[in-house]
């Protein structure tokens, strides 16, 4: 029984105060939205002196993310945070949602989003009943409904990714810094992201995720891919031909030949919760 049960009314009005109930719709994670931005958001201060601050966020992290697990996929121990640090991370993302992304540098807003996004969802895995894989919540729209308030406008998980990071951002890398909370996405980065770090974590962690077993495996003549390129092949190449040369250049050569020769191309997702098992 998660620890914190007995303590689900108490919390229920606090979390709620800030987030609605989250529930995952049955198809929602069947095909990624195409991309639509939501013009509001094209919009940044270049000369901005304001730095968020990711420090509590990074307390988190060093408390509770395994990133040397043997599985070599990093997990995160969600029912053992501490009421104290539920706190605390609750305040952090509240402390993101009251400044206006507008007013900061470019490479901020990118860290901003980043980090907004993978630390609601794990707050949202802490507080609720545990489960043992994300599609165990399929009874409601999950990445689409409105969680976040931010500058007067509401936002959907899929709205930060499909409205805002992938057409302003055009990096397909964030594909890779974006957590969900399961064992086939990718990493949760064990550093919380800064425009200092950005760039370097990202190659880091384009180039993990794409050497891991869970991302590219070869059988034979087939080559298992991580659905996460079929649903986004808009940033990874609109064919499993242009998906493997996308893939080549984070592989070593060896590797690299291996796709090439296979003839078949299978696509799989490992949605079990990324838990410390």
């Amino acid at each position: 029984m998660h620890k914190y049960k007995t303590m689900h009314n108490i919390k229920r009005g606090l979390w709620f105060g800030f987030i609605a109930l989250w529930i995952t719709a049955a198809n929602s994670a069947l095909a990624a939205p195409e991309v639509r931005p939501i013009k509001f958001w094209d919009d940044s201060t270049p000369s901005s002196k304001l730095v968020p601050n990711h420090s509590a966020w990074q307390d988190i992290l060093d408390k509770y993310l395994i990133d040397e697990h043997p599985s070599g996929i990093h997990r995160f121990d969600y029912d053992n945070v501490s009421a104290d640090d539920e706190r605390k991370l609750l305040e952090y993302l509240r402390y993101l949602q009251q400044l206006d992304p507008r007013q900061l540098r470019k490479d901020r807003q990118k860290a901003y989003w980043l980090n907004l996004y993978n630390a609601t969802l794990v707050l949202y895995i802490v507080v609720r009943e545990p489960v043992d894989s994300i599609r165990n919540l399929n009874r409601g729209p999950f990445w689409d409904a409105k969680r976040f308030n931010i500058a007067l406008q509401e936002l959907s998980f899929n709205d930060i990714e499909h409205g805002i990071l992938r057409p302003f951002f055009t990096d397909e890398r964030i594909h890779f810094a974006l957590c969900r909370a399961s064992l086939g996405s990718a990493n949760l980065s064990a550093q919380a992201f800064t425009a200092d770090n950005l760039e370097a974590q990202l190659d880091e962690a384009a180039r993990n995720f794409v050497n891991h077993s869970r991302a590219v495996r070869v059988q034979g003549n087939e080559v298992v891919l991580s659905r996460m390129f079929k649903w986004n092949q808009d940033d990874f190449g609109s064919n499993n031909q242009e998906v493997k040369t996308y893939l080549k250049q984070y592989l070593p050569p060896e590797k690299g030949q291996q796709i090439d020769r296979a003839t078949r191309v299978r696509y799989q997702f490992n949605w079990s919760l990324n838990g410390p098992e």
